[in-house]
């Protein structure tokens, strides 16, 4: 938040088991806190790639996780601003528990749909572009109808 770099990631488009490469750093930061227009909407993205894509105020989970405690979490829900989630599609029902997460405490909730692409990352920022501006707002009992279309195990969301 300060301009100071604590993280760096690096990533191989070659076969080897070790996909990304990063430093020790603290796992509790804002990636790309800096440059973050909290006055905004949020999207959040699971790797640093699709961030890239998904373009303005996106934010990598690093993973497809994010906890209550953590600062981003906390951070969201203070600023308010409504919650844009892209995560990869293989991590259809952990994205369903984070917005569930965020829901609970009154978070206005989106769902990128990636119109069958893998990730952000595999898209060009206008095909990106095109699938947040179609977006739905999700209510609670929409979570249901998105994890049967998905094949989510309903009692896996909770």
């Amino acid at each position: 938040s300060y301009g100071e770099l604590n993280f760096f990631v690096g990533r191989t488009y070659y076969s080897d088991p070790r996909k990304y490469k990063h430093g020790e750093f603290d796992k509790d930061i804002i990636f790309n806190d800096l440059l973050v227009d909290w006055t905004k909407p949020i999207i959040i993205t699971e790797g640093p790639f699709d961030a890239m894509k998904a373009g303005t105020n996106s934010i990598p989970l690093q993973g497809n996780n994010i906890l209550t405690d953590s600062l981003l979490f906390k951070r969201i829900l203070f600023e308010g601003k409504p919650v844009y989630f892209a995560l990869d599609i293989d991590a259809m029902k952990q994205q369903l528990k984070i917005i569930k997460k965020f829901q609970r405490y009154g978070s206005e909730c989106m769902l990128i749909d990636l119109g069958g692409r893998k990730d952000p990352g595999d898209m060009s920022k206008e095909e990106f572009r095109k699938c947040y501006d179609g977006a739905s707002r999700l209510g609670p009992s929409d979570l249901l109808r998105i994890a049967v279309r998905a094949g989510v195990k309903i009692g896996s969301i909770h």
